[in-house]
């Protein structure tokens, strides 16, 4: 009786590392035929994660829309707003029922889409991530991304990755982070894999004037004429001015940051 439940044992050992292996060949596009694909066992290459001037992992696995699964992508940890050289210890999850292994990738840029402070990975063995360096339009930045022994589910239908972000010693303003991840059936190459997107944004605790409508910084003297429901405003910027139709003469104007991009 000991001995049949040993060999049981044994063969279900041997039936979960067999999937695993095919896994992770599905996950980064390994395969029998000849096929130029861009995902590999080391990670994403940079400049993928759906950030300005950058692509996303759609350009490999371009199955499906993006954003189109029943899964999603989150970033956690982020403040509302930040002080200088504050450690934020921020986590990626992808989220996909169905899926079998999962990779990301993370930057974190400014307002003028430079590199904005640095990144610290937890001390893990093996490692669950690691730092890459991109280039795009020109402009150096810094990816934080899965490595190979990083893809495991951390639970069935999600993965997560910890790590820490610090912030400039001095005032930077909006910070936004700009994420990209995958949640892999594999099946043998890059087909049939769900990419998805998120952002989310922080801003130091000095903010930004609420009626701010061109981005310059400045409050600009604004007006709104509930009769014809216009927003009227004189930008600081240029002195030049604008309108704006929006509500009706019942409304009560309340501007503000909604959507968290730093603009009213």
């Amino acid at each position: 009786m000991n001995n049949t439940s040993h060999k049981l044992n044994l063969i279900k050992l041997s039936v979960i590392a067999i999937t695993i292996v095919f896994a992770i060949t599905g996950f980064f596009g390994f395969s029998t035929e000849y096929k130029k694909v861009s995902a590999n066992i080391s990670g994403p290459p940079p400049e993928h994660t759906n950030a300005p001037n950058e692509g996303n992992c759609t350009a490999c696995h371009s199955d499906f829309p993006i954003n189109s699964g029943s899964g999603n992508i989150l970033i956690t940890g982020v403040p509302s707003t930040y002080s200088n050289s504050q450690e934020i210890q921020i986590t990626v999850t992808v989220n996909q029922a169905d899926g079998v292994i999962y990779g990301f990738q993370l930057t974190a840029i400014d307002e003028l889409g430079q590199m904005i402070g640095t990144f610290t990975l937890p001390n893990q063995t093996p490692a669950q991530t690691q730092i890459v360096s991109g280039l795009p339009n020109g402009i150096p930045r810094q990816y934080v991304e899965h490595t190979a022994q990083g893809t495991a589910p951390t639970q069935f239908g999600t993965k997560s990755w910890t790590f820490t972000w610090t912030a400039p010693s001095n005032v930077a303003g909006i910070v936004s982070f700009y994420a990209a991840g995958n949640a892999a059936n594999s099946d043998g190459d890059t087909t049939g894999d769900r990419i998805y997107t998120t952002s989310v944004s922080t801003s130091t605790t000095t903010s930004k004037p609420i009626y701010d409508f061109d981005g310059d910084g400045k409050t600009d003297v604004s007006i709104f004429r509930p009769s014809v429901g216009q927003w009227w405003y004189l930008r600081s910027s240029d002195l030049g001015n604008g309108a704006l139709q929006f509500g009706n003469s019942t409304d009560k104007p309340v501007p503000a940051d909604y959507t968290g991009d730093g603009k009213t």
